[in-house]
């Protein structure tokens, strides 16, 4: 059935869920998990330019990213399932982009992801990485969401 599956993860409770899903989709299916997280440096350039400056700005960023890949790799822990992260730095493209590029690099058989499921204002400030996913993906996604 899958062979890998990619678990989008960013740290909220839905992406953990969505990686709680994929786990059991790989013990079903005898896949491995392959989770993945994008540090967006433009973004965090931008809104905290005046907070953190060069080196700290990066070490806090560092920090960040891989807190959220010990709470997955804790998540996965037991479950009997290969589990493996990598954290992808963002110097400026859409961040579906640069996960896509390492979904298809890393020959991941479907997508699992949490979505924070804004609508109408915010969806349109924030936009969407599920949105962008969903459109440019040739591959199955599993959207989970964490309810109200």
């Amino acid at each position: 059935m899958y062979r890998k599956i990619c678990a989008l993860v960013d740290g909220s409770a839905a992406s953990m869920r969505a990686l709680d899903e994929a786990v059991k989709m790989a013990k079903m299916s005898g896949a491995s998990v392959l989770a993945l997280h994008v540090v967006d440096l433009l973004r965090i350039e931008r809104e905290n330019v005046m907070v953190w400056e060069g080196e700290a700005l990066n070490a806090k960023v560092q920090e960040a990213a891989q807190k959220i890949m010990d709470d997955a790799k804790r998540a996965v822990a037991g479950s009997g399932v290969t589990f493996e992260s990598k954290v992808l730095a963002n110097p400026g493209e859409k961040i579906e982009d640069v996960l896509l590029d390492e979904v298809e690099d890393s020959e991941c058989d479907v997508i699992a992801m949490g979505t924070h499921g804004y609508t109408g204002m915010m969806n349109l400030l924030l936009g969407s990485v599920a949105k962008g996913i969903l459109r440019k993906t040739n591959v199955p996604v599993l959207l989970v969401r964490v309810p109200d």
